[in-house]
């Protein structure tokens, strides 16, 4: 099947309503940085009382075991989620926008290339901070960085499967992030071990579950240490 020309896609971009044009400009791959940083800025710069009295840290943001990280932590869990919202609603408007592949594969693929910059994006950033659990104990970086490598990937199949429905607009863009609707529900009551546990600096956190969510979410660290080690 051809490819639209730009020219086509600019003018099929024109014709959606105007809040969907404004999310399709900051969910474009050109918006990435200028949003990373805002929301890296907003919610990498908690203070020492709020990280070490977790005062308005949310749990789902909430790891590391010093000031520091802690902060990193909570921007890179922030900028987490934020991509996978923000790709979700780039891959229903660019599909609303192009005309629809013939198979459910082809349209995979097709949204997978033009995620590009947001996979690149990721993973650089994402591994960039792994290298911080070789400071401390928990390995809560590389583990929720590839936590969020099953979550993207269960999203891009979840997305194009929205994307190719009978559904109008609107809706489509209401279901596109369930992958990531489903991890805040899971990790609200906190995605690692030291969400909620009020500790000294580089002190390890006990293996103390909230819930039943918050214990799944320490599986999968268990997981993620027994399979590949500790740092």
């Amino acid at each position: 099947m051809a490819q639209p020309s730009p020219v086509q896609i600019v003018a099929k971009t024109s014709s959606l309503p105007p809040w969907a044009r404004a999310l399709y400009a900051v969910s474009h791959p050109i918006a990435i940085l200028p949003v990373a940083t805002v929301v890296a800025a907003w919610f990498g710069s908690y203070s020492p009382a709020d990280i070490t009295q977790l005062q308005n840290v949310p749990l789902f943001l909430q790891g590391s075991t010093d000031m520091g990280g802690s902060d990193i932590f909570s921007a890179t869990l922030a900028l987490y989620v934020t991509f996978g919202l923000l790709g979700a609603f780039y891959t229903i408007l660019r599909m609303h926008t192009t005309p629809r592949q013939p198979t459910f594969a082809g349209e995979l693929k097709s949204n997978l290339s033009h995620l590009l910059v947001h996979a690149l994006v990721f993973v650089v950033g994402g591994s960039a901070c792994v290298s911080y659990d070789s400071q401390i104990g928990p390995n809560d970086f590389r583990n929720m960085f590839l936590f969020v490598v099953l979550v993207y990937a269960v999203s891009s199949v979840v997305v194009t499967l929205i994307g190719r429905s009978t559904l109008t607009l609107g809706p489509k863009l209401l279901l596109a992030p369930l992958a990531i609707y489903g991890w805040l529900l899971l990790g609200w009551d906190g995605n690692t071990a030291k969400a909620g546990q009020v500790l000294p600096s580089h002190t390890d956190p006990a293996f103390m579950p909230r819930s039943a969510r918050h214990r799944v979410m320490l599986g999968w660290h268990q997981l993620c240490d027994r399979v590949l080690g500790d740092r």
